[in-house]
């Protein structure tokens, strides 16, 4: 698999900061994050790297906590904040897409 091949099944990136790479979904702790872990919906549909894909596709998903700002990705790609999995991509100031969406 080249390492710029899409690994998330029907997911794409849109994020213009953050590359969707392998190197990236290594580095990614999304699937580790107490929202993620809480929810059934995500890890069915095999979801991560939502700073670079977007937003979750399921619906019903409740935030039970963020660790975006432990996760590598975010420290070098100079993310400013968390929960993208609810406001979208980084912009490529590092904000979600959609800031005003979720927490």
């Amino acid at each position: 698999m080249n390492e710029n091949e899409e690994k998330i099944p029907g997911r794409e990136q849109k994020s213009p900061k953050v590359d969707l790479t392998n190197e990236t979904i290594d580095k990614c702790l999304c699937t580790g994050c107490p929202t993620y872990m809480s929810n059934t919906c995500p890890p069915q549909k095999n979801e991560e790297v939502y700073c670079s894909i977007g937003m979750t596709d399921c619906a019903d998903v409740k935030q039970e906590g963020c660790v975006c700002g432990n996760c590598e990705v975010f420290k070098e790609d100079e993310l400013k904040t968390g929960y993208f999995c609810f406001k979208g991509e980084a912009d490529e100031s590092g904000e979600p897409a959609q800031p005003e969406v979720g927490v």
